[in-house]
C-alpha cells in the first residue's frame, strides 16, 4: 500500500533541514488557489528553487505545514493517479489538526503521473493549502491542463542560470570594473559559454562538467523521450540530438536530414522528424525561432533556428569550439529570460538574428568585428532591418568592441557580450 510509502517520505521531508541556495534571479510567487508549475530542463534548478522556498518559509511557519515530495521517487514506482490521493490522506493522517491550517505541498517532477491535474483541481478545491508543483514537460503550458484546472494554474520557467547568476555562484563581483575584476568576469564568460549554466556544474572543471553533461542529456532521452514517449528506434534519436547540439544557433532543414538519414540507410519519416523535435522542445531540451513575417504562410514556409536550452549541451556532440555560435545561443537565451518566447530572426538581402516585437529590439550578434567584411555585413543587416520595421534603435553584440553609430536617425549600440549581458 503507497499510504505507508507517503507516511515516511512526508517524515523524510519534514525532517530535513532543507539548505539555502543561491539566490536566483527568478520572480516567483506562490498564490493560493493556483497550481504554481515550475517548468524546465532537468537538472535546471526548479528542485533547488523549491527547497529554498521551504527553507524560507520554515522561518515563519512550523516544519510539519511544509512537505516535498518527489514523485521519481523509486518507493512509489510505479504510480498513478489514484496512487495520489493516498499522499494527502497520509499527510492528515499524521497531521489531523492541519487541516484547520495552511499547508504548502511541493510536488517534483508531477508530469509522470497521467492525470494529475484532476488531482490538484480537487485538492485546490477541498482543502486549505499552496501548491507548487515541478515537471520536466512544457505539457505544463498547454491549453488543455489550463482548461482542466479552470485557469487555476501559474507557470514559470526555471532556466539554467543567466551569466550574471553564474558570477554570482562563482562568488564574482558583477559591478566591480577594477582590471582585476574584470579579467575575472571575462574567464568566467569563456567558461560559461562552453560548459553552460547548469547550477551543479558552476565549480567543476570542463572536463567533470562534461561527463556530467553526458549524463544529463542521457537523462533527457531515456527518462523524457524513450519513456514518455515510448520510442522504441532509439538511433534516429540519438543522430537527431547529435545533430541539433552540434549545429546550435543555425538554421534547421528537415528535408536536409531527413536525406542525411535516408543515405545512411535509416528508414525514418519526416513526419517523425517532426514529432521528435516537438519532443525536444516539449522536455526543454531546444527551442525553436521562426522567421518574422506578418503572413503566417511565410512564417511556416521558412526554416526555424534552433536554439539549446544551454550551451554546454553542445560539448556532448562535438569537441570544436564555435564562439559565433555560442554567442549567439547564449543571447538567445538571455533574451528569453527577459522578454519571454515571442523571439524572432529577420530576413531581408541579409539576415537579422534576433528581432523582439514588442520592444522593438533588433540584435545581431558575432564574436570578431575586427574583419572590415564582418562588420560591415552586421552594421548593413541591422540598418535594412531598422528601416525595413521602422525601429529605431538596434545593438550589434560581440567580444570586445564598445562603440556607437548613430545615422539617418538610426542608432547601433556596439556592446561586448559580458557587458550587454550584465545591463
Amino acid at each position: 500500500m503507497k499510504k505507508e510509502v507517503f507516511k515516511q517520505i512526508i517524515a523524510d521531508s519534514i525532517e530535513n533541514r532543507y539548505a539555502e541556495v543561491k539566490e536566483r534571479e527568478l520572480p516567483f510567487t506562490i498564490y493560493h488557489g493556483k497550481a504554481n508549475c515550475l517548468i524546465g530542463v532537468r537538472r535546471g534548478g526548479k528542485t533547488s528553487l523549491m527547497q529554498a522556498t521551504i527553507a524560507s518559509l520554515r522561518r515563519k511557519v512550523k516544519p510539519e505545514n511544509t512537505v516535498y515530495i518527489n514523485l521519481e521517487d523509486d518507493r512509489l514506482f510505479p504510480l498513478t493517479l489514484s496512487d495520489l490521493n493516498d499522499f494527502i490522506d497520509a499527510y492528515y493522517e499524521l497531521y489531523p489538526g492541519k487541516r484547520r491550517e495552511k499547508v504548502w505541498f511541493f510536488i517534483d517532477e508531477i508530469q509522470v503521473v497521467a492525470g494529475w491535474e484532476k488531482f490538484i483541481r480537487r485538492v485546490l478545491d477541498t482543502e486549505n493549502c499552496y501548491i507548487t508543483l515541478s515537471g520536466s514537460s512544457a505539457r505544463l503550458l498547454s491549453k488543455e491542463i489550463h482548461t482542466t484546472l479552470r485557469g487555476r494554474s501559474v507557470s514559470t520557467e526555471v532556466p539554467t542560470l543567466s551569466f550574471k547568476e553564474y558570477l554570482n555562484f562563482k562568488g564574482i563581483d558583477v559591478n566591480a570594473r577594477s582590471t582585476r575584476n574584470l579579467s575575472y568576469i571575462k574567464h568566467a564568460l569563456n567558461e560559461y559559454l562552453f560548459k553552460g549554466g547548469f547550477p551543479e556544474l558552476t565549480n567543476m572543471h570542463l572536463a567533470e562538467a562534461r561527463r556530467f553533461l553526458q549524463e544529463y542529456r542521457d537523462l533527457i532521452v531515456y527518462r523524457d523521450l524513450v519513456e514518455r514517449y515510448n520510442i522504441r528506434e532509439l538511433f534516429p534519436m540519438r543522430y537527431l540530438i547529435n545533430h541539433l547540439f552540434r549545429n546550435l544557433s543555425t538554421l534547421l532543414s528537415i528535408n536536409k536530414l531527413h536525406t542525411d538519414l535516408k543515405s545512411q540507410g535509416i528508414p525514418i519519416s519526416k513526419t517523425t522528424l517532426y514529432d521528435y523535435i516537438g519532443y525536444l522542445k516539449d522536455c526543454f531540451a531546444i527551442y525553436t525561432v521562426p522567421m518574422f513575417s506578418r503572413s503566417l504562410k511565410e512564417q511556416q514556409r521558412n526554416p526555424q533556428k534552433i536554439y539549446l536550452v544551454d550551451t554546454g549541451f553542445a560539448l556532448t556532440a562535438s569537441v570544436e569550439s564555435d564562439y559565433t555560435k555560442s554567442y549567439e545561443n547564449v543571447v538567445y537565451n538571455h533574451l528569453r529570460r527577459r522578454y519571454g518566447s515571442e523571439i524572432y530572426y529577420w530576413k531581408g538581402k541579409q539576415e537579422v538574428d534576433f528581432y523582439v516585437p514588442e520592444e522593438k529590439l533588433l540584435l545581431n550578434v558575432t564574436f570578431d568585428l575586427s574583419n572590415k567584411t564582418t562588420f560591415d555585413r552586421e552594421v548593413n543587416g541591422l540598418i535594412e532591418s531598422m528601416k525595413s520595421l521602422k525601429v529605431k534603435k538596434s545593438i550589434l553584440v560581440n567580444a570586445q568592441r564598445e562603440d556607437h553609430i548613430s545615422l539617418e536617425k538610426m542608432e547601433i549600440q556596439i556592446l561586448p557580450l559580458w557587458k550587454w549581458l550584465l545591463s
